[in-house]
């Protein structure tokens, strides 16, 4: 008889702890806890932002990258989502306003500001490119592929008309004759294409003191332009290059400081600042951006970003305007002056470059598709 009870008791047991009761309680307390809401919010957040260039439309897209959100920022309202099949690795806007994204290991998709996949543009739909990808022209739709700042010049440069890589011709006053030319980088300047080469004197009668030749090319023609010489040594470890809006200093980074050389004489006016930053804008009035983003320790979602916008006079005097953003995601700095910033929340904000104000907020509605059922609903 106690046997009988002792098994029954077990089976009790058995069928209480997997009951259907049991198995519902833990999605009730999870909702009940408010996390579910949370966690929809981080999944729905912007993990990295593009920006067309009349700075009217912004595409966002999510932590799962399959879901890209595109926004009129003069409205406020969202105007599209499209959901792809891929990673979304890159993506930027084209002329027209057409958004370009780099899937991981797929071709190049396009679509319309309303969502719409351009199945027209077969030769570039086709286009399979390795790395990550920047857009140079917006007239003629060159892009730069590769690496960047990679010292084997894995970079080069794709016409997204019909596929084809474009060589840029070597227009260079440099007696081959008399100096050893090495290949060094590609850079998008601004206004135009820069070609970097370090070059020294094969006889070596001017040993030890390599120079850097810098060969602009016009970023919607890729005709030559002009070129120039800088005299201090710079070899190999330029990570970053741009000129100024007047055209007449290179910046030059060199993950140790930012330095400033006159493109007439090719001479170091100064170094602005010593500190190894990541992303540095300039804008429309001359001032640069420096962006610079540290992890929280506290939400493994969520950055730091510092922005820093610095003034740059003749004399290399700055001033400086500091802004920090916590809990973020994502953050662009527009060359019109505004700061957008997603947020973990889920939400775009827009401040201004002046004071850092917010100017405006677009609200992420979340949306569950196919591949969320799928994940039950979790970010992956």
């Amino acid at each position: 008889m106690i046997k009988r009870c002792r098994a029954l008791i077990g089976l009790f047991l058995i069928f209480f702890y997997f009951s259907p009761v049991k198995a519902s309680e833990k999605p009730n307390d999870f909702a009940q806890s408010g996390y579910a809401e949370n966690w929809n919010k981080i999944c729905e957040a912007a993990h990295f932002l593009a920006i067309d260039d009349s700075e009217r439309f912004l595409a966002s897209v999510d932590a799962m990258r399959r879901k890209i959100r595109i926004w009129d920022i003069q409205s406020g309202r969202q105007v599209s989502i499209i959901i792809t099949n891929h990673l979304t690795e890159d993506m930027f806007f084209i002329k027209n306003s057409l958004l370009v994204i780099k899937p991981y290991n797929g071709p190049i998709e396009i679509y319309s500001i309303f969502g719409k996949k351009i199945e027209t543009l077969e030769t570039l739909t086709k286009i399979k490119v390795d790395g990550r990808i920047r857009k140079i022209s917006n007239n003629r739709t060159y892009l730069l592929e590769g690496v960047f700042g990679d010292i084997s010049n894995r970079v080069r440069i794709i016409n997204l008309e019909n596929g084809s890589e474009v060589k840029l011709p070597d227009f260079s006053l440099i007696d081959d004759e008399l100096y050893d030319k090495i290949d060094l980088h590609l850079y998008d300047l601004g206004l135009y294409i820069g070609h970097f080469k370090r070059i020294s004197r094969k006889d070596l009668s001017d040993h030890g003191k390599e120079k850097l030749l810098v060969m602009l090319y016009d970023k919607e023609t890729l005709n030559p332009v002009t070129e120039f010489q800088i005299d201090e040594r710079e070899p190999w470890d330029i990570i970053w290059a741009v000129l100024d809006i007047n055209r007449k200093y290179l910046y030059l980074d060199k993950g140790q400081n930012l330095r400033l050389f006159d493109i007439n004489t090719g001479k170091k006016v100064c170094d602005i600042f010593h500190n190894n930053m990541a992303n540095k804008v300039i804008l429309k009035n001359g001032d640069i951006a420096i962006i610079h983003s540290e992890q929280d320790k506290k939400n493994i979602f969520a950055e730091h970003f510092y922005v820093s916008i610095f003034n740059i006079t003749d004399n290399c005097l700055t001033k400086e305007k500091k802004f920090h953003f916590d809990q973020a995601t994502s953050l662009l700095v527009t060359n019109g002056g505004f700061i957008i910033v997603g947020y973990t929340d889920g939400s775009i904000k827009i401040h201004s470059i002046s004071d850092g104000s917010v100017v405006k907020e677009l609200i992420v509605k979340p949306v569950i598709d196919s591949y969320q059922l799928m994940t039950r609903n979790k970010c992956k």
